[in-house]
């Protein structure tokens, strides 16, 4: 620890960041943001990340359940966090000396509205997904499916029940030969079996005897296949030509935009405003079902690594005045808008 680099919880001087998602599924939208925004935080000062949540406190520590005693002993053993990012992040769990300089018990879009007056940026919260993993997904996608036939269109399947309209209007467009190549389906835990398989036969009826003779091969595993085995949601955010999202995820918009993909949706409704005029969300009940999807790339946005460095450079700075006022103790959780220090 030193003047120039400001104040650090732990003597080896190297910054912990811990991403605290209490008892919620890991692989939730928020709960991966909420992961991946600490990971390139740690990244951006050199630092470490963990990953805490409540089943791994419980597994580790069998002889107390209070939270508090975990969170104590868990900075023994990995060090004591210098940033905790999570909407589950209460002051009072931590009661070790010194405590975080910086807590953010914040949801994912409260972040992004306290950040961003307005544009694409305040619709898209931070992500899991970087640039090196979506090289890498894209690599294992092609390697488990060798001479994929293209275009790729990737169909996220994301709310329990799924609009007939939409599936109607995106089977006519299989059957018209618009949509050819590979469809492959990627359903979310939320959507119901029933109605994924459903969706998956309409949909394989349309290929099967396109009107216009163009071939198309869909792709659908189901929730328990992908629980079980690949999950290609990664590797088809990288891969695919073209992305249609069926029903409502702010995490799916953010991670495909990441990679300069538009997302044709049947509920643009539901999308920021920015993100529909500037092409990144496109009503897919307007299209010409007769047309090809428009592939073409946009520009890449990613919110993840702009809200990291504002949470970077707001550490940078209140460690520097702890180091200059060694009293000091965070009174208020950071909202990302000036954590409110005081004089112990």
């Amino acid at each position: 620890m030193t003047d120039d680099q400001g104040f650090r919880c732990n003597k080896d001087g190297i910054a912990r960041v811990w991403a605290y998602i209490g008892d919620n599924d890991p692989t939730r939208g928020e709960c991966h943001g909420s992961i991946g925004l600490a990971q390139r935080v740690a990244e951006k000062l050199n630092g470490q990340m963990l990953c805490v949540d409540q089943a791994m406190l419980d597994s580790c520590f069998v002889h107390t359940d209070s939270i508090v005693r975990q969170f104590h002993i868990l900075g023994e053993r990995h060090g004591h966090p210098d940033i905790v990012i999570g909407w589950m992040t209460l002051p009072e769990y931590f009661t070790q000396s010194p405590k975080p300089t910086i807590l953010i018990p914040e949801s994912l879009g409260a972040m992004r509205f306290n950040l961003f007056s307005g544009g694409i940026l305040r619709d898209l919260p931070p992500h899991h997904l970087s640039a090196d993993r979506l090289a890498a997904a894209q690599t294992e996608f092609l390697e488990r499916h060798p001479g994929i036939a293209t275009p790729l269109t990737a169909i996220f399947t994301t709310d329990l029940w799924l609009s007939a309209d939409a599936i109607e209007h995106v089977s006519t467009m299989i059957w018209n030969g618009s949509i050819n190549g590979t469809i492959y389906l990627c359903p979310s835990r939320r959507t119901d079996d029933a109605a994924y398989d459903h969706l998956r036969q309409i949909f394989e009826s349309a290929a099967a005897k396109p009107k216009s003779g163009i071939p198309a091969t869909i792709i659908a595993p189901t929730w328990n296949d992908i629980q079980s085995g690949y999950n290609p949601y990664n590797g088809l955010v990288a891969a695919a030509d073209n992305v249609i999202m069926l029903g409502e995820s702010d995490s799916i918009l953010s991670e495909c935009i990441t990679n300069g993909r538009p997302v044709y949706n049947d509920t643009i409704r539901c999308a920021g405003n920015a993100l529909v005029e500037q092409g990144y969300v496109r009503d897919i009940m307007r299209h010409d079902p007769s047309t090809a999807l428009d592939s073409h790339p946009l520009r890449p946005v990613n919110s993840t690594h702009i809200i990291a460095d504002h949470i970077v450079a707001e550490f940078d700075r209140v460690s520097r005045l702890r180091i200059t006022q060694p009293g000091m103790v965070m009174h208020e959780p950071c909202r990302l808008n000036g954590p409110k220090p005081v004089l112990a």
